[in-house]
């Protein structure tokens, strides 16, 4: 038969010790006042820390505006497409267009200008799904950068204008239709693009649709 012993009773020092443990945990929980010293300190690591979480945004930003020169760039190789009709500067134009939309849409998403959370904030858990959207302060580099994103996208919009111009001026010169309708399919891929970009900007949707240069 096996028999079972009751718990053993604490001993007066073994109930001194566990108190004394406890004293000494809960003094490791309380954290000490800071001196001024170390709130400065903390303070200007905040700031750091601050300035880091936004200088992606800003960097962003300012490729925005640089991608502005890179517009004069492909303005230039466009005007010479459309005047030459050469088949092979329209192509290299378009390419560079669609490059330059694609450049800036990541841009934009960089600056948290459009798409992912950091364009629009995180919607608290309580809040009401059908209650109107409140207005949200928007960073200087971001406002700039997406005022110079919708000058672009018109810009751009012109650019597929003369694109089009181009891709009749090749087929007239004599470029084969295959050649042609393929370069037409990459344009209306960056008119398709740039459609996206303009949504997303909540700027005016473009008009019109891309000419079938063979019909």
């Amino acid at each position: 038969m096996v028999t079972t012993s009751g718990p053993t009773s604490l001993t007066p020092s073994d109930v001194a010790r566990a108190t004394a443990l406890t004293g000494a945990f809960d003094r490791l929980k309380q954290r000490p006042p800071l001196t001024s010293g170390q709130s400065e300190a903390l303070d200007r690591l905040s700031a750091v820390q601050a300035d880091l979480k936004d200088a992606p945004k800003k960097a962003a930003a300012a490729k925005v505006a640089y991608l502005r020169n890179k517009m004069m760039a492909v303005q230039l190789a466009v005007g010479t497409a459309s005047a030459t009709g050469d088949l092979e500067f329209a192509r290299s134009a378009i390419h560079d267009m669609r490059a330059l939309v694609k450049d800036l849409a990541r841009a934009l998403k960089d600056a948290g200008v459009v798409g992912g959370p950091a364009a629009h904030g995180p919607r608290p858990p309580d809040s009401d799904a059908t209650a109107a959207p409140v207005a949200e302060a928007v960073p200087a580099e971001a406002a700039q950068a997406r005022d110079s994103a919708r000058e672009l996208v018109k810009e751009l919009k012109k650019v597929i204008s003369k694109l089009r111009i181009a891709l009749v001026a090749a087929q007239i010169r004599g470029a084969t239709p295959q050649d042609v309708k393929e370069a037409e399919k990459n344009l209306r891929d960056g008119e398709k693009e740039l459609q996206s970009l303009s949504s997303s900007l909540s700027a005016k949707s473009l008009s019109g649709h891309a000419v079938d240069v063979q019909a």
